[in-house]
């Protein structure tokens, strides 16, 4: 019997594959991974229908095999969708890390999902976000204000999403989770209904198996010796601090609202 879906909601580049895998390691609960990814669902541009950690490794994977993908093909219901990951992984609370706000309205239209739903609100601070999204679309440089609007929009939409539906949430900077683990994850297992998950340095993220995220950046993260320094930005820009001074809305959104200070 499912108990709880916890959502994990926010831009790309938020932490939430670190942060899922990390809860993964409870036994309570089963990360689904990044749902809306798969290919018949018809829901993201960014289709994968395989676990990352196993193609990184260059082998079948034991859970997400061609099989269970087709079998989750055939889900006609959202609540049928996470009936198959619950029958897949026999854990009652499942974490969906799909981060978007149009599939967690998807999801929640369901009136059987409806009331087992969370979130989990996890940001990165505006700059951090920009500096990561110029290294992946590096032909924005010259129009910072596209990603410090996708910033603003996103967690505007997330917030507005969360109280329209009257949605229980929890926000979670990022900064302040690499800042204090031990915290944060006492804090974060508790909201997701499961014991307390401990911080492992040397988790074996090879032996999670999920859908979509981003493994290779998550490994990295846990292998660097100095955690806190990953989300902060590298680089002071004067540029990108301009971009987010001047998109209308964004401060008044990260200060007022997320406690982002900036100089």
């Amino acid at each position: 019997m499912i108990k709880r879906i916890n959502y994990i909601l926010g831009t790309p580049f938020c932490g939430s594959t670190l942060l899922a895998h990390t809860l993964a390691s409870s036994q309570g609960l089963f990360n689904c991974g990044e749902i809306d990814r798969v290919e018949a669902f018809e829901s993201n541009e960014y289709v994968c229908n395989h676990c990352p950690n196993c193609a990184l490794a260059q082998r079948p994977c034991p859970v997400f095999t061609p099989e269970v993908i087709n079998s989750l093909s055939q889900c006609e219901t959202p609540y049928a969708i996470y009936e198959a990951f619950h029958a897949i992984s026999d854990m009652p609370i499942l974490l969906d890390g799909s981060k978007h706000t149009f599939w967690l309205r998807k999801m929640v239209a369901d009136s059987r999902v409806k009331p087992l739903a969370r979130a989990i609100v996890l940001l990165r601070s505006p700059d951090s976000f920009i500096e990561s999204y110029l290294k992946h679309e590096p032909h924005m440089n010259n129009n910072l204000w596209r990603p410090a609007e996708i910033w603003r929009d996103t967690y505007y939409d997330i917030l507005r999403t969360l109280h329209n539906y009257r949605l229980p949430y929890i926000t979670i900077r990022f900064e302040d989770y690499l800042e204090e683990q031990e915290r944060y994850l006492e804090l974060i297992s508790e909201w997701c209904g499961i014991p307390s998950v401990k911080h492992k340095p040397d988790y074996d993220f090879s032996q999670s198996h999920t859908l979509g995220g981003n493994p290779r950046l998550a490994k990295k993260i846990v292998s660097d010796k100095n955690l806190k320094v990953f989300a902060q930005p590298k680089n002071n820009r004067e540029d990108i601090r301009q971009a987010i001074m001047q998109t209308p809305g964004l401060h008044d959104l990260a200060s007022n609202i997320f406690n982002y200070q900036f100089q």
